[in-house]
C-alpha cells in the first residue's frame, strides 16, 4: 500500500534516531506514492554534518525538496517529492482559500518557505 501524504515526527525529546536510520527512510519513500509527499520534522538534528548527510540521501530519493522554519518553534521541516511542489503563486491561492474558510493564517508559514536547488 502507499500514501499520499506520510508525516514523521518521531523525536523522543532530544532526538530523532529514526530520521537518520537509512532503513526506516527507505521504507518510508517505498510507501509514498509517486505523487505523495513526505512531511518530517528534523528537530534534534546532532549538528550540520548529520543534516546535510540526511538531506542529500532524502534528495536521491525525493528529489524536490522545502526546508520549513516555523515562526516561534524549534522545529525545522523537510517537505519531500518525486514530483515538484506548488509553487509560491499557487501556496499563497491555497492559504488565502484555507484562510477564508477555517480563519487559519497560513503565511507566516509560507514566509519561511525555502526551496532547495534541485540535485545535479
Amino acid at each position: 500500500q502507499s500514501y499520499d501524504l506520510i508525516l514523521c515526527d518521531l523525536h523522543d525529546g532530544n532526538r530523532q534516531p529514526a530520521v537518520n536510520d537509512k532503513q526506516f527512510l527507505s521504507n518510508l519513500c517505498q510507501r509514498l506514492s509517486d505523487t505523495g509527499v513526505v512531511s518530517m520534522n528534523l528537530f534534534g538534528a546532532k549538528d550540520s554534518y548529520e543534516l546535510v548527510a540526511l538531506l542529500q540521501w532524502v534528495r536521491q530519493q525525493l528529489p524536490h525538496t522545502v526546508l520549513l522554519k516555523p515562526p516561534r518553534s524549534q522545529n525545522m521541516v523537510l517537505l519531500a517529492s518525486r514530483q515538484p511542489l506548488p509553487n509560491m503563486p499557487e501556496l499563497r491561492r491555497r492559504a488565502d482559500a484555507v484562510h477564508q474558510h477555517s480563519g487559519l493564517a497560513l503565511h507566516d508559514y509560507l514566509d519561511c518557505w525555502q526551496t532547495l536547488p534541485f540535485p545535479t
